[in-house]
C-alpha cells in the first residue's frame, strides 16, 4: 500500500527540480509515486537542502530533487511500500 509523505510545493521545469514538503521521513533509496498531473514513478537518487546533499529528511521539511518527467505544484508524494503483500 502506498503511503502520503508529501506534497510538491515548487516545480523548476528548466532544470526538472521538484521542491517537496514532507510529512513524513522519506530518504534516498525510496521509490516514491508522485499523482496529480500524471503518474511519476521513481527512485530517490539524491535530495538537497539548501543546495547541500542530504540522506534523509524528516517530516514538515522542504527539499529538492530531480524528477524524471515534470510535475506540478499540488501534486501528492507518496512512497511505494514494496515489501507489503
Amino acid at each position: 500500500m502506498d503511503r502520503e509523505v508529501g506534497k510538491v510545493i515548487k516545480f523548476f521545469s528548466k532544470i526538472s527540480v521538484a521542491v517537496i514538503l514532507t510529512k513524513d521521513e522519506i530518504k534516498v533509496g525510496d521509490n516514491i509515486l508522485i499523482r496529480g498531473s500524471g503518474n511519476l514513478s521513481q527512485t530517490i537518487t539524491s535530495m538537497q537542502i539548501n543546495h547541500k546533499n542530504v540522506d534523509k529528511v524528516n517530516p514538515d521539511e522542504e527539499f529538492g530533487m530531480k524528477t524524471n518527467l515534470p510535475v506540478e505544484e499540488g501534486d501528492i508524494v507518496y512512497i511505494v511500500d514494496e515489501d507489503v503483500e
